[in-house]
């Protein structure tokens, strides 16, 4: 596919975080990209990697002021030197994107709107592609990273005709949660125009497009499939700073020299791969079919209060549980998904009339429930045993299971909440059947005398099983029945 088709595919898979307000916002995310129907690569020779590794678990941030955005993507070498930086800036103002290494020390401008037939020499017009898709608001709502958020969806469907250079029709499913923002400095305008869709021919692209999703993308599902391939994109927040942010950085570092071709930037010879030691585990595909409920990203959970505590309000402080899982020993920050569910799940469920919980700072917990005015800390650790099936990604995906627990005379009714959703969702993509989750919990006063404490164990007896929430809400009805003795 030409270029420039594909220029005007990344503008429009962009669009809902190109329409930003004028707030200066860092942006970390992670993502992944995966190849549902590609054959498996042949076994790599020892020393070398698989370069798809490259494609799972990259970390990215995202710089947005007003009508311009930066995204830095690093990447590791092979020679062991500091990691290579891709960059893309996007100019909307000018209508262009600027691409350009650290490696290179090069850049690359490429107008967002794509030339003409009229502009280009030895041209031809094609035919028409239509454009047609809409967008559908599940009315599900969450708050996340302190935005208000929607669960969205939205198909595209490029269909070309008879006479049209692009052959094949294209689709493309996009689903995720979105933060809303007042007002918006660089719309994609979806009118029909022209694209260089093959070699030296143009078509026309009738858009009849109902609607498009708007806002932060703050997790995003984008499936795109063509020729009967497909691929599919996921990108998750794990952080939105609001801090101020240069004019220099959206414009080309001084020094740089501009290139005349992309190529020029691109650097063939750097290794993608962004984790060295960790082999990626595959993962299933998503159905064409996606469950009615959207993973919640979960890091942008809110689970702050205020440190003033009400009158005869006992505090409890949750420490960060310790996660011991199949794939620790090789990531630490394999359980991370585990514990921060945990975290979530301890503070909606240790909730009673005089009772409360707070999230507790991971480097020190003591500290922060002294600043906070806990009376007690709850200490936790989480073991994960496999007992059968290979050990998929722990990711916040896939369809959950969000029944209400009920606590007997003491926390009274726990809604369905963000919190309980996360963990249903966590442990819908963690547990295999057959895997033994242990639950260690100490509760202790501040002058460590200990309140409560208690070891559980449970199995799942299939995939996804939910195990963990309640033992977790077993350990809460205990705690607050000796709280309220």
């Amino acid at each position: 596919m030409k270029k420039t088709l594909f220029v005007f595919l990344t503008a429009l898979l962009a669009l809902s975080i190109t329409s930003l307000a004028q707030t200066n916002l860092t942006i970390k995310k992670k993502s992944s990209m995966k190849f549902p129907r590609m054959p498996e690569m042949p076994k790599m020779p020892a020393g070398m990697k698989n370069p798809l590794d490259a494609l799972e678990n990259r970390k990215s941030t995202v710089y947005i002021k007003g009508s311009r955005m930066r995204t830095d993507m690093p990447f590791n070498q092979q020679d062991g030197k500091a990691p290579m930086i891709q960059t893309l800036i996007f100019q909307s103002d000018k209508k262009q994107m600027i691409t350009f290494s650290n490696k290179k020390k090069k850049y690359y401008v490429d107008p967002i709107v794509p030339p003409t037939s009229a502009s280009v020499k030895n041209t031809k017009k094609g035919g028409v592609v239509t454009v047609t898709g809409s967008v559908t608001d599940t009315g599900e709502t969450a708050k996340l990273f302190g935005f208000n958020a929607r669960h969205l969806k939205e198909t595209i469907t490029m269909t070309p005709s008879k006479n049209a250079c692009m052959k094949d029709t294209i689709q493309v499913e996009i689903e995720g949660w979105y933060a809303d923002y007042d007002e918006f400095l660089c719309p994609i305008t979806r009118n029909k125009q022209e694209f260089m869709t093959d070699k030296n021919c143009f078509d026309d692209f009738d858009f009849q497009t109902k609607g498009g999703i708007a806002g932060i993308a703050l997790k995003e599902i984008k499936k795109m499939t063509m020729q009967g391939m497909a691929i599919i994109m996921e990108e998750e927040v794990t952080e939105i700073l609001k801090t101020p942010l240069a004019d220099s950085l959206f414009e080309p570092p001084t020094g740089y020299k501009a290139a005349n071709t992309l190529k020029e930037v691109e650097d063939d010879s750097a290794d993608d791969s962004t984790n060295t030691n960790v082999t990626t585990p595959k993962s299933k595909v998503p159905s064409n079919n996606p469950p009615p409920t959207f993973a919640l990203p979960q890091a942008g959970i809110d689970n702050s209060r205020s440190t003033a505590k009400k009158t005869n309000m006992i505090r409890i402080g949750i420490a960060k549980p310790k996660v011991t899982s199949p794939d620790s020993k090789k990531d630490p920050n394999a359980g991370d998904d585990i514990a921060s569910a945990v975290t979530n799940s301890l503070v909606e469920s240790l909730k009673a009339e005089n009772v409360e919980a707070v999230q507790l700072e991971a480097e020190s917990p003591e500290t922060g429930a002294k600043e906070k005015g806990c009376d007690y800390i709850f200490y936790a650790s989480v073991t994960q045993k496999r007992g059968g099936g290979m050990f998929g990604n722990v990711v916040a995906m896939g369809a959950i299971t969000a029944a209400s627990v009920f606590v007997p005379g003491i926390g009274g009714m726990i809604a369905t909440t963000a919190a309980s959703q996360a963990m249903n969702q966590t442990m819908g993509k963690t547990a295999k059947a057959k895997d033994e989750f242990t639950f260690d919990y100490k509760v202790v006063r501040l002058d460590n005398i200990v309140l409560s404490q208690s070891v559980t164990k449970s199995k799942t007896g299939k995939d996804g099983e939910d195990v963990m929430t309640p033992q977790i809400h077993q350990a809460s009805k205990t705690v607050l029945e000796k709280i309220k003795k």
